[in-house]
């Protein structure tokens, strides 16, 4: 499961900078807004919703050049939590990010360094995501759109879990992720199921960020 929180948490950062805080979401009005409870996760979960908040949505790229982001993420897959302490789960994210970028970031000293397709072809190569695509357009009154597409693509995970309090700690028999502990919260009347990390990192003008993820899942 660490996986799929680590996955989302980096959309969300890759996106940030050190401004003002924002967030985003693919629906629901409880996601993002419930706090760690505990609860009895057995049973099998669909994901449905995830949100990001606490990201920065604006970038600084340089003096005089601000660039503002929006991130929708989407989920989708199961995660089935047995009685025995054992796990399985298949999941998928989709963060597609749209940055906005003014023509003050695209020239110096009266010289345009880049055309919006040569942006989003030079963002696509530094994204570092096999799964990540880039397109930038030219915006009303100058400046260029750019939408970035991150498909994690699926990830299947198998183990064992506890939990204890607020608190699940998944440990990946497969392999693919290191042991985890994360916040979690059986709400609505057992219906919902709402994994909650929290990521820090160091945004593209080496300011600090942070985000909460929240992944809900429902029966």
């Amino acid at each position: 499961m660490r996986r799929l929180l680590v996955i989302l948490a980096a959309g969300a950062l890759a996106s940030c900078g050190s401004s003002s805080g924002g967030g985003s979401s693919s629906g629901d009005n409880s996601c993002g807004a419930v706090a760690p409870c505990g609860g009895n996760v057995v049973g099998t979960w669909t994901a449905s919703n995830v949100c990001i908040t606490g990201a920065t949505s604006t970038v600084m790229m340089g003096t005089g050049c601000t660039a503002t982001t929006s991130a929708s993420p989407s989920v989708s897959g199961t995660a089935t939590f047995n009685s025995d302490g054992t796990f399985t789960s298949t999941t998928a994210i989709v963060v597609t990010t749209t940055i906005n970028i003014p023509s003050t970031c695209l020239s110096q000293g009266g010289v345009v360094l880049f055309s919006c397709p040569e942006l989003g072809a030079l963002i696509s190569a530094s994204d570092g995501d096999a799964g990540a695509t880039a397109a930038c357009s030219t915006a009303a009154g100058g400046g260029c759109t750019c939408i970035v597409v991150d498909n994690g693509g699926a990830v299947a995970s198998a183990g064992m879990y506890t939990t204890q309090g607020t608190s699940i700690t998944t440990t990946d028999s497969t392999g693919g992720s290191a042991p985890s502990v994360d916040s979690y919260c059986v709400a609505s009347g057992g219906s919902q199921l709402h994994l909650i990390s929290s990521s820090t990192g160091v945004g593209v003008d080496g300011g600090p960020t942070a985000a909460t993820v929240d992944v809900v899942l429902t029966k």
